[in-house]
């Protein structure tokens, strides 16, 4: 394309210029990335453990300050791995607004809500569910904000519903 002061301007190709980007941050990327062993090695400091058991996997809810954690066992006192927990909390002016929280336990059996409010609905529910298995850890955050809970799951399955 010829300009009124001759100079020819030139286009870039949409596909060479998008290669180009992704390259560039695939480059970046692999240069930041580096195993914990060369980190923790060069500052002295030793690797945190990589176990699973030992890390409480936990989920925010950005409400609060507030936090529960729960410990799924069978009825022979054992940690039940996998275990879903979950939690319904209605909180705001009226109850209108509501937050599922949903996460699964480790092989230690724990959960960990954090990030929850005292101003929500009382009591919230947790429900704990393993194969159809299911029970219900009511927790009050009005009387004590951070709190530690026990959800003994049953034998044998919850019966379906009655109507």
């Amino acid at each position: 394309m010829q300009l009124a002061g001759g100079n020819v301007q030139r286009r870039q190709n949409p596909l060479v210029v998008l290669m180009a980007v992704f390259l560039f941050s695939w480059v970046c990327a692999a240069q930041n990335t580096s195993s914990p062993a060369q980190n923790n090695s060069a500052s002295g400091e030793k690797s945190a453990p990589s176990n699973p058991a030992e890390k409480v996997p936990e989920i925010s809810g950005n409400l609060g300050g507030c936090s529960v954690e729960v410990r799924v066992i069978d009825s022979a006192g054992k940690p039940v791995y996998a275990a879903q927990v979950s939690v319904h909390i209605r909180y705001g002016f009226g109850g209108f607004h509501r937050l599922d929280l949903q996460i699964g336990t480790n092989p230690d059996g724990l959960a960990r809500f954090v990030g929850l409010t005292e101003r929500a609905r009382m009591p919230l529910s947790f429900y704990a569910d393993y194969h159809g298995r299911e029970t219900v850890v009511p927790v009050d955050l009005r009387q004590n904000c951070h709190q530690k809970q026990d959800a003994a799951i049953p034998d044998k399955p919850s019966p379906p519903p009655q109507e």
